[in-house]
């Protein structure tokens, strides 16, 4: 019995189920559908939506960078050591002494000259490459004077001066016998040590050796690769310990999707894309109430609803043609026979006889023929007459079941029969 009672309002829930109509729509676009009536059309606002990623990111001093962004939560503590006293707050200084043991490998500076004062040397070039990876090494040179030195061109020469000294700053260490440097000279005469030092900051020479020149008045290029045994040498040195703040500084780039959407979880919104897309109903007939396309047909049993043609125009456009449409022009022709006075009224009562015949006949045609409106709501009616009946019945059997049950077990009391309704 419960399973009839189940099936029967299954049925009717169904029943209820299929008066709601999905619809069919066209693909979304940004043109907007040209005759197509109104009601049947949706616009959607879209944008393009993005998220800021962070780029360039590094921990920088305050003052440092270039980045738009600093993050002064993120932070990272340093300790930077100087050789001579920075311009900071005293307060941030820490001074130590410290012992230093320095070997061939604290080459920092490279001074050459010339011992003769009878001799004069016109150079062009110098290089300094790492012997082992054939790697140049960029130098710098105490006297921008001599920057000719390092310009690459090979074809012009210049003059140094009785003893005129050239001081080569390497901007770090390097070790003494991986250094190989390289002369483009000319010098007539007869042959000639140059002599190199190679010092610790331009302070503390650790080695010195000589570099045999001989005469040459065209493309000569003398190649030294000095060997030292340099001894250690050990000092104290003071240095100062400044402790510094790092910040995290960033720039943000921002990563769009690449449609328009109308909602993106996570991301932000464009506003400045805005674009509005539009698609239409492609159902043959729809059914309209107050002006919107509905798709539940109950409704229609508290508003007044009409089907649609989805290729009909709606009224106002029709309307729109209808004043568009040329008049013809009446031109001004004289009648070829005059109408008698006689003729006129008997032109007028034919007239009249003819709309009254038309009247009956539209009247008889009203009573006979049924208006198709009609007819779909009453059936609508009738459908939902059904449905209540049903449940009623399904209702009624249901507590006749259970006044059957409650005779049966006659242990049930009327309180226990309404806790189980």
């Amino acid at each position: 019995m419960k399973k009839i009672i189940k099936l029967i309002l299954a049925i009717s829930m169904f029943l209820k189920i299929t008066n709601i109509k999905a619809l069919t729509y066209s693909d979304w676009k940004e043109e907007y559908p040209e005759g197509i009536n109104e009601m049947l059309i949706e616009k959607e606002e879209r944008y393009k939506w993005f998220i800021e990623q962070r780029v360039n990111e590094e921990y920088l001093k305050e003052d440092e960078g270039t980045q738009q962004y600093i993050d002064k939560e993120d932070t990272k503590e340093i300790i930077e050591k100087y050789d001579e006293k920075p311009e900071v707050d005293e307060d941030k200084i820490e001074i130590k002494n410290e012992g230093i043991t320095l070997t061939c490998e604290d080459a920092t500076f490279i001074m050459i000259r010339n011992l003769n004062s009878w001799v004069t040397i016109d150079i062009s070039e110098i290089e300094i490459y790492n012997k082992h990876t054939n790697e140049k090494i960029e130098y710098t040179l105490e006297d921008e004077n001599n920057n000719f030195l390092k310009d690459k061109d090979l074809e012009t020469f210049h003059t140094i001066g009785l003893r005129n000294l050239l001081f080569i700053n390497l901007n770090k260490k390097y070790n003494v016998n991986d250094l190989k440097i390289i002369f483009y000279y000319k010098y007539t005469g007869e042959e000639y040590y140059i002599t190199h030092y190679f010092s610790y900051k331009n302070k503390i020479c650790l080695d010195r050796d000589n570099a045999p020149l001989t005469s040459c008045s065209e493309n000569c290029k003398l190649i030294y690769e000095p060997y030292s045994a340099c001894q250690n040498i050990s000092f104290t040195e003071t240095f100062y310990y400044v402790k510094e703040t790092l910040y995290k500084k960033y720039d943000l780039e921002k990563e769009y999707t690449e449609e328009y959407l109308k909602e993106k979880e996570g991301y932000i919104k464009d506003e400045e894309t805005k674009k509005t897309f539009y698609r239409y109903i492609t159902d043959e007939e729809v059914l309209i109430s107050n002006g919107k396309v509905v798709t539940d047909e109950s409704i229609c049993q508290k508003d007044y609803c009409y089907i649609l043609k989805t290729n009909e125009k709606p009224k106002e456009e029709i309307k729109e043609e209808e004043k568009e449409e040329p008049k013809e022009e009446i031109k001004d022709e004289k009648p070829t026979d005059e109408i008698k006075p006689k003729d006129e009224e008997i032109l007028k009562e034919e007239t009249i006889k003819e709309n009254e015949s038309k009247k009956e006949k539209d009247y008889n045609t009203s009573k006979t023929v049924p208006n198709p409106k009609t007819s779909d709501n009453i059936k609508e009616i009738l459908i939902q007459m059904f449905i209540s009946s049903l449940t009623i019945v399904s209702i009624m059997i249901f507590i006749i079941y259970k006044i059957y049950v409650l005779k049966k077990h006659k242990r049930k009391t009327l309180s226990t029969f309404v806790e189980s309704l």
